[in-house]
């Protein structure tokens, strides 16, 4: 089989070209961004080009048997100030990869990486797939609007099998430096307190990268998934900002650093968008595509540590427009 990954060059990206180069599927990677260094393999091809480009998309889906979607702009301050953008390329290029992989008539399954902050602030935790959506964000919303085309393809075009993956809190190697772990980490490897928006309660549930691109992959090789949207996440390790803060501090031997608390300073989200609880219900991956999460949050942030600073920021993949997978 021969298979599509939009947004190739970031975390998640890298992790599921990987992941299907271990399973020795055939890979094409496309990509506004450098392709990743480590995926060098006689079985994947990289492409430079856009997902609003529509010629292009024609061209490069043609004989895949199946795409898997991540491309995404995201960051909640990033998207707020760049509305068009986030909408162009969350939703138009939705539509645009959903359109030519319907008109290429060989991609059979297509798998669409949403993400947990479609919930918003949840009623209640951990987060089943049964919970009311109620994005906060624009960025949210245009996630929201892509899970709704994939759906309509899916209606419409019955053949055409379809997977909604809600990805909750994914950190691994090659996360550019703004997300709350390589921000920490990047604090802490250079002897810097790490600094925390908002209170410290706060909690999530981290997943590493890998255990991420192993659910998605299952999920391309399942035919009972049809249609279903599931979460994605390690449903058994919540942690708060404060202690996830303290427990890089801890691993990276630095235990002369105390973690820095901002209070209603909140940073990238204004105090109206932060999320203060939420975590995920990962039991429907487990039923449906035998999946649960393998690598712990201490075995996970010491591999970063060991691998050092996150060098690349926002800032690296400024341009007219850019895609990269949270």
């Amino acid at each position: 089989m021969k298979i599509l990954i939009t947004g190739v060059s970031g975390c998640i990206g890298t992790a599921v070209a990987n992941e299907l180069l271990n399973k020795e599927y055939e890979v094409i990677g496309i990509d506004t961004q450098t392709c990743n260094k480590d995926l060098q393999n006689e079985k994947f091809k990289f492409i430079n080009g856009s997902i609003l480009d529509k010629t292009f998309l024609r061209d490069v889906v043609a004989d895949c048997d199946a795409v898997i979607h991540l491309a995404a702009h995201l960051g909640v301050k990033r998207t707020e100030v760049n509305r068009l953008r986030c909408l162009d390329i969350n939703v138009e290029g939705t539509k645009n990869i959903l359109e030519a992989s319907h008109n290429s008539g060989t991609v059979k399954k297509f798998i669409f990486a949403s993400s947990s902050e479609v919930y918003g602030e949840p009623i209640e935790n951990p987060v089943s797939e049964k919970s009311i959506t109620q994005g906060k964000t624009i960025y949210a919303i245009s996630k929201l609007a892509g899970e709704e085309l994939v759906k309509a393809y899916q209606q419409e075009l019955r053949a055409f099998d379809t997977c909604i993956l809600r990805y909750f809190n994914t950190y691994g190697p090659g996360q550019v430096g703004q997300f709350v772990i390589t921000r920490f980490l990047n604090r802490v490897l250079n002897n810097e307190p790490p600094i925390i928006n908002g209170t410290g309660d706060q909690l999530r549930s981290y997943c590493f990268s890998r255990d991420t691109a192993k659910a998605t992959v299952l999920a391309m090789e399942n035919n009972e998934c049809k249609g279903m949207t599931i979460n994605i996440g390690n449903s058994y390790e919540p942690i708060t900002l404060f202690e996830l803060a303290n427990k890089i501090i801890k691993l990276a031997g630095k235990d002369d650093l105390k973690p820095k608390i901002l209070g209603d300073k909140y940073g990238d989200r204004i105090r109206d968008r932060e999320i203060n609880y939420r975590f995920s219900d990962t039991s429907l991956a487990e039923k449906v595509l035998s999946f649960k999460a393998e690598t712990s949050l201490d075995s996970g942030l010491k591999e970063l540590i060991e691998a050092g600073l996150a060098k690349d920021t926002w800032d690296t993949f400024e341009k007219d427009y850019d895609f990269i997978i949270e």
